[in-house]
């Protein structure tokens, strides 16, 4: 009815006494709780944009309502709720249809502005396209999403800025030109076109549009030091004229800021002249003109402080600074050369404090005191230097732990007796103290010397120190794996003997599998990729061993079964599923109810079990009595058999098909006749006569499929492949009429999906 109204005069559509679109405007003002409650806007998710375009005054005018204030009535329609899979959220209809009406100009101002309201008031979330990044797309000058010209869009900007002034920066900061940049395509309307002529996008209309962003975000910017540090960071992506206009405007900033703010700034601006100066021949980089106009700034601002202007050689990439040594006319034959004479050129001119101050400034302290080498420090001036370190009000610690390992290295491991006369002199906490003397290398000297500290500082260095891959002797290893067992530190156990796994005894291994999992429970540890990596090493190894048996490695796995999510190769779980039909069924039982069972609600843990279990038996991929591409019928038949005579006596014979099914569905194409399923698969349909047992099948083929691509406008093509294929194996095979019903139908499916593509592909050509 609605595409009606607008369409109404090629509908040849009238109303007695008013117009078509007042008519239709009557209908949407009249819908209760429009413009008083948002649960309405949620409840029309999809149908928004339509409803809209159908009345865009009634429409706007229900949404300011909702926004006047600070938008509390609009305000619930950002919540998430918990979805499947993913939390779902409530706005995007109300998005959807703002950026639709902005296509024209007689609404982008209404439009705009509700936009703003809504993305001030929005608290983010799971979705990333929220209010801000519609308009971005709306407004952005090489691709706007709206038929309004340049100078109309530059007016409602400036407008957006007065009315909705704290989104003003951020949605200017979204404007400025970048390089390779990207946009999205903004919802359009339907049904109604411009009535005007659309202003066609020429260099010198994207440059008019992007020089108005750039002569704005720099009255906004002020004398802020963070938003300067992002226009500098854009500069060379805006048009030639703005960015010599940028940079008057940057001097002017600099004359009036702080020494703290003019630093920032600075650093800012001389990271990018070093970029630039790195890569003057690319097509990006800034011209001679601009090159030298920033030089010059640059060297009257340069900081006075010795610390701050070397901070650069520190903190910028290797590749820059290489720039910056050829430029010093070969004095320099590598940058970690560069970075040791500095450090030097400090300690000389403004001693250990000028070394201290350094490593409080730099952004990656390891950087800068991997160098201390070079300044030949005696054991006393190192021993001012750590207790310089240890006592200031920044902590340090990193530096304390490498000039720890400095000293070891000049002075012997004895020294580290005086470091332990400092941690008492100087009251460090144990749990301090530890973290520092973690940065010692792995040996049974340095252990035997840490014990000698107070009780709590050996027991905190033990419980923090980070775990290496230990490459020593054998014994220290052992000795290294047993002070970690002691404190129940299972997995940095593990860590250090990653690379060396075949030298540690199977019991040895289990054990420590053992504690990771109370590491778990007790969060101790994250649960994370690395996590994984490593205890996967650990069944690697133990796979390739006599002396541990199969149902106590697969009984393992079953606890760590988060930590195979996306392993292609089949567990020893899965292989003893196949074997003993009494392991499949106990899986079943953990996953799915009995028939008999009342509806109650499962426990959290029973819950993580399920899932853990299912996603277990969604990863099988091998059948009973498979080898290869070939099958066993005798073994696939007799394991049907006792697993179907289980699942009857616990009351899960129905689920307990559909999931042999979904199993079946990864049998190999017969090597006789290269039909699917094969030859002992077939036999299993015809013998077994489930519903559910092919539902499964049916499921498992389709979800087989997996992630696949598709242009835009493709249509159902591959599925229609799909269908012909499954129809080619059915007409193969008419003796076994189960079967080839079930392939009937699969390719039924296919054909259903296709047609379903198609008719995606003609509604996105019609948008």
């Amino acid at each position: 009815m609605l595409g009606k109204i607008i369409l109404h005069e090629q509908a040849e559509f009238r109303v007695t006494g008013m117009t078509p679109q007042d008519f239709v405007n009557k209908i949407v003002q009249s819908i209760p709780g429009l413009a008083n409650d948002h649960r309405l806007f949620v409840s029309l998710r999809d149908q928004l944009p339509l409803l809209a375009e159908a009345a865009p005054g009634p429409f706007l005018d229900a949404l300011e309502q909702l926004l006047k204030g600070n938008g509390e009535m609009i305000a619930p329609i950002f919540n998430e709720d918990k979805g499947l899979l993913t939390p779902r959220s409530h706005y995007h209809g109300l998005k959807w249809a703002l950026e639709a009406l902005a296509w024209e100009q007689t609404y982008l101002l209404r439009a705009a502005i509700c936009l703003a309201k809504l993305a001030v008031i929005d608290p983010g979330g799971t979705y990333s396209d929220r209010p801000l990044n519609s308009l971005r797309t709306i407004f952005l000058a090489w691709s706007p999403n709206t038929w309004a010209p340049v100078k109309v869009r530059n007016a409602i900007i400036k407008k957006i800025i007065t009315i909705v002034p704290s989104i003003g920066w951020s949605l200017l900061q979204n404007l400025l030109p970048r390089s390779h940049d990207t946009s999205d395509q903004n919802q359009k309307m339907k049904f109604r076109e411009s009535d005007k002529d659309v202003e066609k996008l020429t260099w010198g209309v994207v440059w008019e549009g992007q020089i108005f962003i750039i002569q704005e975000a720099i009255k906004l910017a002020g004398i802020l030091p963070t938003r300067w540090e992002i226009l500098i960071s854009h500069l060379s992506s805006f048009p030639e004229n703005a960015i010599d206009e940028t940079l008057s405007h940057l001097e002017l900033c600099l004359s009036q800021q702080t020494e703290e703010d003019q630093f920032i700034v600075w650093e800012a601006l001389r990271h990018e002249y070093s970029r630039h100066k790195k890569y003057s021949d690319a097509n990006w980089a800034f011209k001679f003109e601009s090159m030298e106009k920033i030089a010059k700034i640059l060297d009257n601002y340069k900081p006075i402080d010795m610390v701050r202007a070397s901070l650069w050689i520190f903190n910028d990439w290797d590749s820059d600074i290489e720039e910056s040594i050829e430029n010093a006319g070969g004095i320099f034959s590598s940058v970690e050369e560069m970075r040791s004479e500095k450090l030097r050129e400090i300690y000389f001119t403004l001693g250990l404090s000028g070394v201290k101050d350094l490593f409080q400034q730099v952004n990656n302290v390891f950087i800068a005191a991997r160098h201390i080498s070079a300044l030949s420090l005696d054991e006393e001036k190192l021993n001012d230097l750590f207790v310089m370190l240890i006592n200031n009000k920044k902590n340090i610690d990193e530096v304390c732990g490498l000039l720890m390992q400095y000293g070891v290295e000049c002075f012997g491991a004895e020294w580290l007796n005086k470091i332990k006369v400092y941690f008492k002199q100087f009251k460090i906490t144990p749990d301090r103290a530890g973290k520092i003397l973690a940065s010692l290398r792995d040996s049974q000297e340095i252990w035997s010397i840490i014990e000698g500290f107070e009780d709590n500082i050996n027991e905190k260095y033990w419980l923090q120190k980070q775990p290496i891959a230990m490459m020593g002797k054998t014994s220290d290893l052992f000795v290294l794996m047993d002070k970690y067992i002691e404190r129940g530190r299972g997995l940095a156990a593990i860590i250090s003997a990653n690379q060396r796994l075949s030298e540690i005894p199977s019991t040895t291994l289990l054990y420590l599998l053992d504690i990771v999992v109370k590491e778990i429970n007790s969060q101790d540890i994250q649960f994370d990729t690395m996590l994984s990596y490593y205890v996967k090493k650990v069944f690697d190894e133990l796979k390739q061993r006599n002396d541990v048996s199969e149902t106590d490695l697969a009984f393992k796995e079953m606890t760590y079964l988060p930590c195979f999510p996306d392993s292609d190769e089949p567990l020893i779980l899965h292989r003893l599923m196949m074997k003993k039909p009494e392991v499949f069924i106990e899986a079943i039982c953990i996953v799915y109810r009995s028939d008999e069972d009342e509806q109650t609600e499962p426990s959290e843990l029973e819950v993580k079990r399920a899932t853990s279990i299912y996603r277990l038996l969604e990863k099988l991929r091998i059948l009973p009595g498979q080898i290869d591409n070939e099958i066993d019928q005798d073994k696939l038949e007799d394991w049907c058999e006792n697993v179907r005579h289980l699942a009857k006596l616990h009351h899960r014979q129905e689920i307990t098909d559909h999931v042999i099914g979904k199993i079946l569905a990864h049998a190999p194409n017969s090597s006789v006749d290269n039909s699917w399923p094969h030859e002992a698969i077939r036999h299993i349909i015809e013998i077994l006569s489930s519903d559910e047992l092919e539902q499964g099948i049916q499921i498992g083929r389709y979800n087989k499929r997996g992630v696949f691509a598709r242009m835009r406008y493709e249509g159902g093509n591959q599925e229609r492949i799909l269908a012909e294929q499954y129809r080619e194996w059915a007409n193969s095979m008419p003796h076994c009429v189960r079967t080839s019903a079930m392939l009937f139908r699969i390719a039924d499916e296919w054909e259903y999906s296709a047609k379903n593509a198609d008719i995606r592909a003609a509604k996105a050509d019609l948008k």
